[in-house]
Formats: structure tokens, sequence, C-alpha cells
């Protein structure tokens, strides 16, 4: 005899409590056992519905084709956790085992069917209530919403829950010497979701991809290296660089002070002007067709101590003596540093701690390099397409990153390095060099875990992430935020799903009281006059806000305010002179220092955890 199915819903249960049926269907005559046992160790009594501390269950129960039993979760004021088995008795068994596993591998027993034992094992959690959150932020932090407050609106509801359309406020205030009018209404298509992530410590290059795009900013070298790793430079190197930068320099030029007969066995050349102003020591030469197809470098600078002007020519193998098919007088002579053929980087800034103006370098291959004094040296930042993230989970083609510390506008995207044949024409041709995905879980499997204390589960997948523009080096190890755009993006993010309607924005005074508007008052009498004193001047952006009254003519359009933003008493302009009493009430219309957004919220499913969902207030709305 078998015990074909048992069904239960194993979702997260409320913390206030709930009942859950469920049936076991088995051939005729099929016996069972079950309990069910609390994180606690108490058992569940099936006759009156309580859990107790002594052993109590279901036991040798013979099921007639299909038994029916109920489990009364109790109100928890904290999260809990229920296991709960099921045997089969004597001769009967469970069906054949159908494993299912998460992506992680770890077995996934509520979802696996059957048994390869006389044992079938679910477990339930209790979860504490978890929220949708919604707020309002200025995405690119644009300067006219800094120090923007908030009052958002909190919906508390339970892992994997529905709840009924509900309505929602979120209140926004700009500071004080700011306001704000309205472009548009918003749509769902203007919440964001936001999704924390931690960057790896360095980039992983794209085969192809420069990753030094271009120079950031020079400086001149303050004084010859001939050895060693450290450089003094004119100007304090923080200024001028970062960690990670790579190095180059302009090839110099010098003419040559008396021919090199043809087939001379040379080692020593004399230019025209002090060689230590032209080159340094591992100097690449070019300048003849001989010298351009070898590899010629520079020794030694004036090798007898004799002549300024004179350097030792050698070979790659260090030989000092070279045979060249001659070199006239005045031919001219570039001198290429070793920094352009070998990749240096900046390794350190001040790296003793005593001077401002030093910095380390890292070179590669083997060998010093050597800087000669005034040396123009260039630093290009170390920018790259693609960056290890410690958690790709919930992120989607399109999100965008939050511009911030280190960070610089992009969205997540495949990299594509392609060209384009015959562009314009029918017969045109796209050809892909390259193509890297967005989103890259380099074969690592997710992690699952629950929280001990609220039993919420987190997945973790590690991975790469491609961004649409090059981020700095120094983003390594930062905390970054993307944003998605839209519900879609909050189920990604965390399996919510929700729908808002009704959705609208208006301009209120400081009661957020929908139909309000901000008012002020004079503070002396106008006489045909464009300049109004008001008691307080905030709430107005220049040119757009326009103000109503006793005194103004109804009759023609209401006098816009030209004067500059600014809190407190003081004085207005109005584009048209006006003639007021002492006292009167002004009302403000088409801007404020107080936004109402409003509507309604379902939350058909909600998700894995809180969730915090933000209106971009620079979709629908203006500051100033």
């Amino acid at each position: 005899m078998v015990i074909k199915q048992f069904i239960l819903n194993t979702e997260d249960a409320y913390a206030g409590g709930e009942n859950r049926p469920f049936s076991i269907i088995a051939d005729g005559g099929a016996k069972f056992s079950m309990e069910v046992k609390n994180e606690d160790g108490y058992y569940y009594n099936f006759f009156n519905n309580t859990f107790q501390t002594n052993k109590i269950g279901l036991y040798d129960v013979t099921i007639n084709n299909v038994y029916r039993g109920n489990i009364s979760f109790p109100t928890v004021s904290d999260a809990d956790q229920y296991d709960v088995y099921l045997w089969a008795v004597g001769d009967t068994e469970h069906a054949p085992i159908e494993e299912v596993r998460f992506d992680d591998g770890s077995l996934d027993i509520n979802s696996t069917i059957g048994s390869n034992s006389k044992l079938v094992q679910k477990v339930i959690y209790q979860t504490l209530p978890i929220n949708l959150t919604l707020s309002a932020v200025s995405i690119n932090l644009l300067a006219a919403w800094g120090s923007v407050s908030v009052s958002d609106a909190t919906i508390p509801t339970t892992v994997g829950k529905s709840s009924l359309k509900q309505p929602f406020e979120v209140k926004v205030t700009t500071a004080a010497t700011r306001a704000c009018k309205i472009s548009k209404q918003p749509v769902a298509n203007d919440i964001i979701t936001a999704k924390s992530r931690t960057v790896g410590s360095a980039p992983e290059n794209i085969e192809g991809e420069n990753i030094y795009p271009a120079v950031s900013d020079t400086d001149t070298v303050d004084g010859a290296v001939t050895s060693g790793t450290k450089v003094v430079m004119d100007s304090n190197v923080a200024s001028k660089m970062v960690v990670g930068d790579k190095i180059t320099t302009a090839a110099t030029t010098d003419t040559v002070d008396g021919a090199i007969d043809e087939d001379s066995d040379i080692e020593k050349i004399v230019m025209d002007n002090n060689v230590a102003t032209k080159m340094a020591v591992g100097d690449k030469i070019t300048g003849t067709a001989e010298l351009d197809a070898g590899g010629f470098y520079v020794r030694s600078l004036n090798p007898d101590g004799d002549n300024v002007k004179e350097f030792r020519i050698g070979t790659e193998d260090l030989g000092n003596k070279v045979i060249v098919a001659g070199i006239p007088d005045g031919t001219t002579l570039t001198f290429t540093s070793a920094l352009n053929r070998r990749t240096t980087t900046v390794a350190a800034l001040n790296p003793d701690g005593d001077n401002v103006k030093e910095f380390s370098f890292n070179a590669e291959g083997s060998g010093d390099l050597q800087f000669r004094d005034g040396m123009t040296l260039s630093f290009s930042n170390r920018k790259n397409f693609r960056w290890p993230l410690d958690n790709i989970n919930g992120l989607t083609q399109g999100d965008k990153l939050h511009v911030a510390g280190n960070a610089t506008a992009a969205s997540i995207t495949d990299y594509i390095d392609s060209t384009t044949l015959r562009e314009g024409l029918e017969d045109e041709e796209l050809i892909i060099h390259r193509q890297v995905n967005a989103l890259d879980t380099l074969g690592k499997k997710s992690t699952r875990s629950r929280n001990a204390t609220t039993n919420l589960v987190t997945v973790t997948q590690p991975g790469n992430v491609v961004f649409s523009a090059q981020q700095a080096l120094a983003l390594g190890g930062d905390t970054i935020k993307f944003y998605g755009y839209g519900t879609a993006s909050a189920q990604i993010a965390g399996g919510w799903e929700v729908e808002f309607t009704d959705l609208k924005v208006e301009l209120t005074d400081s009661t957020f009281i929908s139909g309000t508007k901000p008012t002020t008052t004079t503070t002396g009498t106008v006489s045909n006059s464009t300049t109004i004193g008001v008691a307080d001047r905030e709430g107005i952006m220049q040119s757009v806000s326009t103000i109503s009254g006793i005194g103004i003519n109804p009759a023609v359009v209401n006098p816009t305010i030209t004067s500059a933003q600014a809190d407190g008493a003081g004085n207005w302009t109005s584009d048209v002179a006006q003639t007021l009493e002492n006292g009167i009430t002004l009302t403000i219309d088409n801007t404020s220092r107080f936004a109402l957004i409003t509507g309604n919220v379902e939350i058909k499913k909600a998700g894995t955890g809180s969730i915090g969902l933000s209106f971009d207030l620079e979709k629908f709305l203006t500051a100033s």
C-alpha cells in the first residue's frame, strides 16, 4: 500500500496565525503517523488545535483513500518554524521520491515528492510582517533637490501574501530656499527599485578593451630618477593622479652633432644639446632606417664624464658597440621612453608619508626605469566595463547605476565590439568581434540562506556585471546602488508583484491637505509698485510662480514673481505693478515647497523580504 500524495500549503504562515488544511491520499487501508513540532520543541495537538510540551500527534491512522485534517498556527511575536513529519506505517510505503533542489544544490524538501524511506518531511516558516515602503528620491542627486525631506508611506504585509488595494500618501518638502513645479503626472514607470551591491576589489579586463582610454592629467618630474621606484613631481601628486593610473610620456628629439661614417663601429654619439634634457637610460632610439628597424637604446649619459652632450648607444642585448650604415650630421633622432613600451602604473601616493609630491610606481617587466628632470608625465585613469559583484541576483539588463561616490552614469548592458560594413547601404553588414553578457554567474552556484531571527530567505548569486560606460578603478570595494524602473523591477529584485492606480501629484501648503496652496501676507502697503513686501518669500520659483489675493485684479492675468528664490521676510518683485493693503493674504500658484504624491497600491504577492520603492522626482517635478 502506498501513500501517493501529501497535500499541504508550505508557504510562509501569517504571524497573526492561520489555519492550514492538509490531505493525505493513499491506497485504501494504508497507515500513517504524523507529528508537527515547533522550534521550541512543542507538539501540535490535532484534537484541540494547540501546541503542548508532551509528545502528541496522529498515530497508526488507517486511510480510506484520503485523510483530511487541519493545522492551526497560533499568533506569534517572533518568527517560528514548524517541522511536519509524515511516516508510512507497517506495510505502507511512500511514493517513489522525486527530488527537487534549489539553485545552490540543496534539497527543497517542500517541493520534493515521495520518499526513499518511511518518512516524508516538510517545513513551514512563520515570518514576521514585512513592509512595502513608498518614498521619493532625486535619482541624479540634483542640487535643486538638495536637503529635500520625504515622509514615506509604509504598508505591512507577509511574505508571499496579497492585500487589497489601499491608498497611500508620500509627502515631499524641498529646502526653504527651493521650490518645485509639476511637469507631468506620475505613472508606475516613474517608480524605481533600489538594489545595493558590493563591488569586488578589482575589475576584470575584456579582451581588446582599452582600459586607459584618456589622459586625465599631466605633471613634470622634479629631479632625475636613475634607480628605484619613487618619483618626485612639481605638484601635490594627489591633485594629478590616482593609484592605478597608467604613466606615459611624449617622445623627445634632438639632432646629431657630427657625422658618423658608414659602417662605423660606434658606441657614443654627440648631440646638439645636453642629453640629460632630452633622454633617459632605456629610451629607444629611432631616426634612420637602420635605427628604426633595430632595437637601439640609450645605455648611459655622458659616459666619460667629460661631455654633457654625449650618450652611449647600445642594443637590446646590452652590447655597447654598434655598427651602423652611417648617421649624417644634423640627423634628428627620436627618443621614446620605456614608459611607453612597458605598462607602468601608479602604485602609491606619498608612499613614505613625508612628501606629498612623491609617488611610487609598478613597471611591467624587469629592469629599472629612469626619468629625466623636467620630463612631462601623462596619467591615464584605469577604467573598465566589467566588474565583479557580491550578488547579481535581482539585477537585470537596463538597470541604472546610481551616480554617487566613485560611480559614473551607466546602465547594465551587453558589451559588444562590432564593425558595420557598407553602412547605410542595402547590403549593410554588422560583424560582431566580441560580445560579453551583461550579467554572468561565472558558473558559480547561488547560496540560499535563511535569517535565524526573521526566517526570511536571501538568495545570493555572485557574478560579473557589464556597464555601458567604463568605471574608474576607485569603484573597487564600493557599495553601489542600481535602480530599475517600473513594477517589473520590484518583481525581479525581490519577488514583489504590485499594481499602482490613480497616481497623482499636487502642490499644497505645509499641511499637505489636498486643495491647499501656499500663502503669505503683505508686510506693508504697496502703491502702484512692483516691489511687494511679504512675511515669507518661500515657495516661489522665479518667473514661474504667480500670486493672487485681494487687491489683485482678477480680470487680468495674475502677476508673476520675477525675483529670486529666498526664505524669510523680504520683498518680492512682480512683473506688473500692484496696489495692495498691508496684511492681506497672497496665494502662490504653480509652485510650492510641498508636494503630495497619492494613489492606490495593490499587493498581488509580497516578496521574500521588505522592499523600498521610490518615485523618481525628476520624472514629474521640476525643482529650482
